[in-house]
């Protein structure tokens, strides 16, 4: 399950596998395993039911910090090193103070100042307010401090790609697509754009199609393929380059797993 925590709060996240010999249970942040370190503890809790082994893995990070932001799937394998399987992965978001502002000052003529701002990390929240103070130093002394305040959502950063674009087919016309939210939001993400096309190549692909999805879903379906013709789908938010789009490329009609393409 999914979960969204503040800076130095705890997480756990659990998982099971039941099997003969006993199975191994083994964490991954992202593609990197997980070993119990400083704040990280793993513990696994045995049972046996029907004459099988049933292991409760349980990872524990008993104070987050922003390095623990990623998404999180535990494996199993048995003694002899057999595979059983993948759990679902589970993202983890950690809240917490935005990045220092950096501030630049430009003069726009003699009475006038253009003053900018950014933030390296939202923290992943919406920055909603913004607050300038600034003085005057008139004849050797300083004037009171005069507060302006700048409010909205800030623009600043935008979310990471999606990932893990995955297409299931339907029937001979239709897939299903699914997808992970990016791993650094920035806020909140409302919607995401689906593009698709006939393709030749990745190079090639024509994207002639798009659907846009509600409420931050991350799953959709696309109907009136043609059979046994190849599609590149890609999905993104629509403040993103290309190069941060995510995509896979399916045959529609065939009754194959869908191959993944090159396309980023």
């Amino acid at each position: 399950m999914d979960q969204t925590i503040n800076i130095g709060s705890q997480a756990t996240f659990t998982c099971s596998s039941t099997g003969v010999p006993t199975p191994a249970i083994t964490w991954y942040n992202d593609s990197s395993a997980i070993t119990p370190v400083g704040q990280i503890s793993l513990v696994e809790v045995i049972e046996v039911v029907n004459g099988e082994d049933v292991v409760t893995g349980i990872l524990t990070i008993t104070s987050v910090g922003r390095e623990d932001n990623g998404v999180y799937k535990c494996a199993s394998s048995n003694a002899n090193g057999v595979y059983i399987f993948t759990s679902q992965a589970a993202r983890l978001i950690v809240r917490e103070r935005p990045d220092d502002v950096r501030l630049s000052v430009t003069t726009v003529n003699s009475t006038a100042l253009q003053v900018t701002w950014t933030v390296g990390m939202t923290g992943n929240l919406d920055i909603l307010d913004s607050q300038v103070r600034y003085r005057g130093f008139i004849d050797g002394e300083w004037t009171p401090h005069s507060p302006w305040r700048a409010t909205g959502i800030s623009s600043t950063n935008a979310p990471g790609p999606p990932h893990g674009l995955q297409a299931a087919q339907i029937s001979h016309d239709t897939v299903h697509l699914t997808w992970q939210p990016p791993l650094r939001t920035n806020g909140v993400i409302r919607s995401y754009t689906v593009q698709y096309g006939v393709s030749v190549t990745c190079e090639t692909a024509e994207f002639s199609h798009q659907v846009t999805t509600s409420d931050g879903s991350t799953t959709t379906v696309i109907g009136d393929l043609v059979p046994y013709t190849n599609y590149t789908f890609r999905t993104q938010q629509p403040q993103l380059s290309r190069r941060l789009q995510t995509s896979t490329t399916v045959t529609a009609g065939r009754q194959t797993s869908p191959g993944r393409s090159s396309c980023v």
